[in-house]
């Protein structure tokens, strides 16, 4: 079953858009780069973390190694930096560039569900909820100074998203069915702030508002940084740390010049995603292998080695056999047993020694497997947005 990925004005958001359709991709977490304009996802069924433009013309596998089940995402556009959670069979919070570069566990012990995850930006912290453990922590960006801001078995029954904006907290519920806030220095305060027990489950929550997306400078705008397809933020690790990096959608190839893609010899594109109508899947072409053929060659010597063995094999023998009817032994000890020898021999019926009758032949039979590679690939008071859908990704506005 396919899933959609959509837009629509926030003010009114009867006019939907279908950005990203695909079929069996399970999008758990979503989140938007206000600066340079791409959406980054993960897909818990192929465990990738992927991204696409806001008209889902170009698309982009950027981690697909050692994913479990990644869960929540969040973006830090200004630093070049996305986090995610992952509460598969080793539960973490991991960091890298917005480029896939840079990959960096931030949290692996004393974690189990880590739901949501949301981030401080003036700050620089992350904070997350753990539905199994009950508790909201938070730690700065690179993993460092990490704090359990609240742990509660009233008000963390199940929690599922958090987001924050100034001093509070805001996380969804499942088994209160509720949105909750507390004090994010201390976790005191706290309160519902939606009715309890709402008629479905709150999912994602987000604060919409200017400081949640402040301003900063797209280094993409001019020219497209020089890419010939896709710029992205580099992750700013120092001042002399690149600003961008150039690269290609899935099934193309970065060349050597660090800035132009091309369709990569050993692939075709065939994407099965709808972007309002085109699609395009990656499948790697078979070729001849040389170390097939190799093997093709050696079987048939074998073969040829085997019959002319059994031929020579069964030749000697039939020179043997008439040696032994000839020979006359004096020795008196040995006359007996050679006599019986021979008159057993010689009441056997005699069959012609040939190779059809009396030599198996041996058939090899050299099986290929070859592989295909499916690729796929506003205003000034903060509004609340609680989300019933999977995930939701607020944009405020887009730089120019």
């Amino acid at each position: 079953m396919g899933r959609i990925l959509k837009k629509a004005p926030i003010d009114e958001g009867n006019e939907k858009t279908v950005v990203l359709k695909a079929s069996g991709v399970t999008s758990d977490g979503l989140a938007v780069d206000w600066i340079y304009n791409h959406i980054y996802f993960t897909d818990t069924h192929k465990s990738t973390i992927e991204l696409t433009d806001f008209n889902g013309n170009t698309e982009k596998i950027l981690i697909k190694d050692e994913l479990n089940v990644p869960r929540s995402i969040a973006l830090d556009p200004i630093d070049g930096w996305m986090y995610w959670s992952d509460w598969g069979a080793s539960p973490r919070i991991e960091r890298a560039g917005m480029d896939g570069t840079h990959r960096l566990t931030i949290v692996n012990y004393d974690v189990k569900w880590p739901n949501g995850i949301t981030l401080d930006m003036v700050r620089k912290r992350l904070y997350w909820v753990d539905g199994k453990l009950n508790i909201i922590s938070s730690v700065n960006y690179d993993g460092s100074q990490r704090r359990q801001i609240l742990y509660s078995t009233e008000y963390l029954r199940h929690p599922f998203s958090i987001t924050t904006f100034e001093d509070y907290l805001y996380w969804t519920d499942w088994d209160k069915q509720t949105v909750f806030k507390a004090n994010k220095f201390n976790g005191q305060d706290v309160e519902a702030i939606t009715a309890m027990h709402m008629l479905q489950h709150p999912m994602v929550v987000h604060v919409y508002h200017p400081y949640r997306q402040p301003d900063g400078e797209n280094y993409c705008q001019t020219a497209n940084g020089h890419c010939s397809h896709l710029c992205l933020p580099a992750p700013f690790i120092n001042e002399r740390s690149p600003r961008i990096t150039c690269a290609c959608p899935t099934g193309l190839r970065l060349m050597e010049d660090g800035q132009t893609c091309a369709e990569d010899s050993n692939k075709h594109s065939f994407r099965n995603l709808t972007h309002g109508g085109s699609s395009n899947v990656t499948a790697t072409a078979v070729q001849p292998d040389s170390g097939y053929i190799a093997l093709i060659v050696s079987g048939g010597l074998l073969g040829v080695s085997l019959v002319l063995g059994a031929i020579l094999y069964l030749g000697y023998r039939h020179y043997r056999r008439r040696s032994v009817n000839s020979m006359n032994f004096e020795n008196p000890a040995y006359r007996k047993t050679t006599e019986d020898h021979f008159s057993v021999e010689k009441n056997l019926p005699i069959y012609p020694s040939t190779v059809d009758e009396e030599c198996a032949i041996l058939v090899m039979v050299v099986i290929i497997i070859s592989s295909i590679d499916n690729t796929t690939y506003n205003g000034k008071g903060n509004f609340i947005a609680a989300a019933t859908q999977p995930d939701l990704a607020v944009i405020g506005r887009q730089s120019t």
